[in-house]
């Protein structure tokens, strides 16, 4: 690290991730395939701290929970194959279970997360429930061996995630709804 650059607390950089409109910043991007946006995104935020886009530990955390994000929503509705309304998958990807679902995905350490994230296998571990309102954990997903992943998952109080992981669930959700409409519906 070089002096030029300062120290930027993780919560600090994932509220200026989430205070962009997750619309507006996908347009800004550039609309970019699936597996560009994490780092497209993850860049734009670290110029708001330093005058190049820096790599660093806050950029691979944003980067990481942006791709597994996307990944849940994206293989639950094309799992579901019946999600062709953009209000419907916004109301999704906002749904208070929703959130509580990737909150216990994200608990998960790193590795497990992206087996659980498989396309094919992933609806045995989450899918969209029955009513179509939210995303489900299945019986699967309830063993929490190795329970080791994101910090804001769970607050420390309780068993609830944190607010900031609320507004990144909300704001990386809507984010992937443009995602799924023009690269998986399309």
């Amino acid at each position: 690290m070089t002096t030029s650059e300062r120290i930027v607390a993780p919560e600090t950089y994932f509220g200026a991730a989430v205070n962009h409109d997750p619309v507006e910043l996908y347009d800004k991007i550039g609309r970019p395939t699936p597996n560009k946006v994490p780092y497209a995104v993850s860049e734009v935020v670290s110029t708001q701290f330093y005058s190049d886009p820096v790599i660093n530990h806050n950029f691979r955390l944003l980067s990481a929970g942006i791709r597994d994000s996307q990944a849940a929503f994206i293989n639950a509705f094309t799992e579901h194959g019946h999600i062709d309304d953009r209000e419907l998958a916004n109301s999704i990807v906002t749904n208070d279970q929703t959130i509580a679902t990737l909150s216990f995905l994200a608990s998960h350490y790193e590795n497990k997360i992206d087996r659980i994230n498989t396309p094919r296998i992933a609806s045995k571990y989450y899918k969209i429930n029955e009513t179509a309102t939210a995303i489900m954990a299945t019986d699967r997903l309830l063993d929490t061996s190795g329970a080791r992943g994101c910090p804001h998952a769970k607050s420390e109080k309780d068993e609830l995630p944190t607010k900031l992981f609320e507004r990144f669930v909300r704001w990386s959700g809507t984010m992937a709804v443009e995602l799924y409409f023009d690269y998986y519906r399309s």
